[in-house]
């Protein structure tokens, strides 16, 4: 049986399951790896807990106990440390981590890393894609799942075409989604993953639209150990395939796309910037003592069980060891980056915020009033202003460009300033008490929050009206909602496309979350209504569709709901739905849903 207990040693799951030993070079170690897998025919079919605070997903078909990898004998935490480095910091996938020790048969076993399965399961619930349409390749183009075709084109269309022509490199990033692999070789520089050839896994959705993105995972090569570059060493050079001798498969999308100076510059000053935030020593290092402190209640028992590291003398030192590295790197990085991209270091740029808003240079969001880094001179910096809801963007100071996205070039120290000022904006109101009008003259209604409909009111939307949705925020019908459109006057609701409205909701961004509805007190009426780009609640295992109602009056006419996630479910109380659409991506049982009429 398995028994797995919280932090309170409250105990949360006990059921059977399917035990394997897993890994390629780590399973022979005398603590062994171990997959877990969560099968009806075991006990549980899955385990239902949030193991992972920085996760929204909490459901978990199988979970990998993880015996610290190749850094089993030496700190025990450096790929744990790499994935605290960049976890809700970028965008980028990852494995998440969360330490815990282990008993088989009552017997200590030692400090574990309870870790994500990187499967189509995992890309399923954290990206709300199915499982069934997804490309997964390793290494070498290798298939995990699915095909290796459309990759494979775009990789004879690299080699074929000189993406310094920015038409050429416009059809790459289509393709694939370019900042996420920018933070992904970011962050693989910094660590000094040298070993490009190894623990490369990328996937794609075959939806439309979908681009291939890159699982940072396996990260323990690094920090000056375990095949990891020294803190001096230069791995852009490596990874580019300037220097060393890696295989020419694991260097040439990286190579290539550094000879286009849209990237090669975004890619500068994106690094400028993290070496300030991200990567500052002063951050890295209290990392390194928190991880330090986390297992060092423990690390003496696991010294004595496995004999490994040699003592806690010699862990301690190999803890010192990673925070020399991450107060040294920074300085060496910044020199690598200047002398292969042949630029001049640095021009301090102080960027400003007047008004409501935020702003991204390079990619990074700022939303400090005053920010000074030091950038790459020589360089391209892209900037996106971000204006509040209820602001708006009026002008930048210090730079030209009338547009809220503007490119600059970095040639001296600088003051770059962003202007917002407040406009009127119609909001729905998040508490809504008594029955509430949302008219259609007041209209585009914007939606910030959550909107709770208290029992005995009602929101009524008015024909004509348009709603723009914050992404993940859902209506909460604890009353009732009317969508009381016409035929000549249909209802619009949203995604706001404003850059302001993006938000890392279930691994997505450009989606608003569900209309719930749980015993009303009244109903859910949609008459000529076009509902686009919803997807889930915030209890993904319940409110699982756009339209999600529970022993709720539903009616549905003349509407469509396209363009999102699964679209309806419907259990108990009662649903008409006629004249109408409804689309889903997925064709499959369970995501057009009328349960228990």
């Amino acid at each position: 049986m398995f028994e797995y207990y919280d932090e309170n040693k409250q105990l949360i799951s006990n059921t059977g399951i399917g035990l394997r030993i897993f890994g390629t070079t780590i399973f022979a170690l005398p603590q062994r790896p171990l997959s877990i897998r969560f099968r009806s025919k075991f006990g549980d079919e899955e385990l239902n807990y949030p193991l992972f605070p920085d996760r929204e997903n909490t459901r978990f078909q199988s979970i990998q106990l993880r015996n610290g990898g190749n850094d089993y004998n030496i700190s025990y935490f450096r790929d744990g440390l790499a994935t605290s480095m960049i976890k809700g910091q970028m965008d980028i996938d990852y494995q998440a981590y969360k330490p815990c020790v282990v008993f088989i048969n009552g017997e200590f076993m030692g400090i574990y890393e309870i870790r994500e399965r990187l499967d189509e399961d995992h890309l399923a619930k954290n990206h709300l894609i199915d499982a069934d349409n997804i490309d997964m390749l390793e290494d070498s183009s290798v298939v995990v799942a699915g095909t290796a075709q459309q990759y494979e084109r775009m990789l004879s269309f690299i080699n074929n075409n000189d993406l310094s022509e920015d038409a050429n490199y416009q059809q790459i990033i289509a393709q694939i989604d370019v900042d996420e692999y920018l933070n992904h070789m970011i962050q693989r520089v910094f660590i000094g993953y040298q070993i490009a050839d190894y623990n490369n896994k990328y996937w794609r959705s075959r939806e439309s639209g979908s681009r291939w993105r890159w699982f940072a995972h396996d990260m323990e090569h690094a920090f000056g150990q375990i095949a990891g570059d020294a803190f001096f060493e230069n791995t852009l050079s490596k990874v580019s395939g300037q220097s060393g001798n890696l295989p020419e498969w694991s260097v040439v999308l990286f190579r290539n796309l550094l000879k286009n100076k849209i990237f090669r510059d975004e890619y500068a000053q994106r690094m400028a910037i993290y070496l300030k935030t991200l990567y500052n020593p002063a951050r890295t290092t209290g990392l390194a003592d928190s991880l330090k402190n986390l297992l060092s209640s423990q690390m003496s028992r696991h010294i004595f069980r496995w004999n490994t590291p040699a003592s806690i003398v010699q862990w301690n030192n190999n803890i010192n060891f990673i925070k020399d590295f991450l107060n040294k790197r920074p300085a060496f990085v910044r020199q690598h980056v200047a002398g292969q991209f042949g630029l001049s270091d640095s021009a301090l740029v102080r960027l400003e915020i007047q008004g409501k808003g935020k702003l991204e240079a390079a990619g990074v969001l700022i939303s400090d009033t005053v920010f000074s880094v030091h950038l790459f001179k020589g360089a391209t910096l892209s900037l996106q202003a971000l204006p509040d809801p209820g602001s708006r963007f009026i002008r930048w100071e210090g730079i030209d460009g009338d547009s809220s996205y503007v490119l600059t070039d970095i040639v001296s120290d600088t003051v770059i300033r962003v202007i917002f000022e407040d406009r009127s904006i119609s909001i729905i109101p998040p508490l809504v008490d008594k029955d509430t009008i949302l008219a259609a003259t007041a209209s585009p209604w914007y939606g910030l929050e959550d909107i709770l409909i208290l029992p005995g009111a009602r929101l009524i939307v008015e024909p004509g009206a348009e709603l723009l949705l914050t992404d993940g925020i859902s209506f909460i019908v604890q009353g009732g909602l009317h969508l009381n459109g016409t035929a000549d006057k249909r209802i619009l609701m949203r995604s706001d496309p404003s850059p302001a409205a993006r938000r890392f909701y279930f691994g997505q961004s450009g989606f608003w979350g569900s209309i719930i509805a749980e015993n009303p007190s009244d109903s859910v009426v949609i008459r000529f209504a076009d509902i686009r780009h919803g997807s889930l609640g915030k209890n993904r295992n319940l409110h699982y569709s756009t339209i999600s109602t529970f022993n709720a009056p539903l009616l549905i006419t003349h509407s469509t709901v396209r363009e999102g996630k699964a679209p309806m479910v419907a259990r108990g109380g009662s649903a008409y739905i006629g004249f109408s659409e409804i689309y889903t991506p997925v064709s499959c049982n369970g995501f057009v849903s009328l349960y228990d009429m």
